[in-house]
């Protein structure tokens, strides 16, 4: 809404009505006009109290994507990590503060192929999801094997804004593997 100064106002805000415990709010409309020094809207607001108190959804997002197993990270359309889970921490070490800022590079391990790489680049950067599995190191130099889904998130314009890794700790599952293959070798 455009202030009666033709200026945008400044400032966004929700509204909660709230009622003692055990009455239902109120179901009529409610209706006010927001002033300020500067401003004042020509017309009022009509919110109808039924709505939900608030809009818990981005908070509840975030403590999933922050208690999931899997570890995730988030980067920017650069590859720069902005966030990382603390799944992520457990399983690589690096804490939330040393990895932000950099990119998932600094989990290289030197034993995969460098076109893995390229190929990994080429395809999220198409706007393709990519899934394979790495091998890595965590921040105290042990090796260890991930399985890795790349998603590009990209917006309505078809631009990719940032791309969102979900991986798995493979290592105990390859450590089983190997054995029972060295078995049947035996046998």
């Amino acid at each position: 809404m455009v202030g009666w100064d033709g200026i945008e106002p400044p400032m966004t805000f929700g509204v909660r009505t709230l009622t003692p415990v055990g009455e239902a709010p109120p179901r009529e409309p409610m209706t006010f006009a927001v002033f300020s020094d500067r401003w004042a809207w020509r017309n009022s607001c009509t919110l109808v109290a039924d709505m939900p108190p608030s809009n818990d959804l981005p908070r509840l997002q975030l403590m999933a994507l922050d208690a999931t197993a899997n570890a995730v990270l988030i980067t920017d359309a650069a590859g720069l990590i902005l966030w990382v889970n603390s799944a992520f921490t457990r399983l690589t070490g690096f804490s939330s503060d040393e990895a932000v800022g950099r990119t998932p590079s600094m989990l290289k391990s030197g034993a995969q192929d460098p076109r893995v790489y390229k190929e990994l680049w080429a395809t999220i950067q198409a706007g393709r999801v990519w899934r394979g599995r790495l091998v890595n190191r965590r921040k105290d130099g042990r090796p260890y094997v991930e399985e890795q889904t790349i998603t590009p998130v990209v917006a309505n314009g078809g631009q990719i804004t940032h791309f969102i890794a979900v991986k798995q700790d493979q290592t105990e599952y390859e450590a089983i593997r190997t054995q029972l293959q060295q078995r049947d070798d035996i046998f």
